[in-house]
């Protein structure tokens, strides 16, 4: 029995997306959509685009929400708690059919 050490090299690629406002709080993902909370701003709904290897906000809140924690509840629904003990529940009724890369 012979066994084989291979070692693969990952290249990680840097991808920016420069329309967040302020301070990032958190990173959550759902199928193919990336849920951004900002300090400031809400709630953002990321996707990635590979051809031009970027990350495209489709949709964001429009109420501004200084968001400490999320919780996805499912693939359009996202439950945001903010620094003032509101709860609040946003939803992104947007397909990302149209969206695709």
């Amino acid at each position: 029995m012979m066994w084989h050490h291979t070692t693969t090299i990952r290249l990680v690629v840097y991808v920016g997306c420069w329309n967040f406002p302020v301070q990032i709080t958190g990173i959550q993902s759902t199928g193919q959509r990336i849920i951004v909370t900002d300090s400031q701003e809400s709630v953002h709904f990321v996707r990635y685009r590979k051809a031009e290897n970027q990350l495209v906000i489709f949709c964001d809140d429009t109420t501004p929400r200084y968001v400490t924690t999320c919780c996805v509840l499912d693939y359009n629904t996202v439950a945001v708690g903010d620094k003032f003990g509101s709860i609040s529940i946003v939803s992104s009724m947007i397909r990302t059919c149209f969206y695709s890369s």
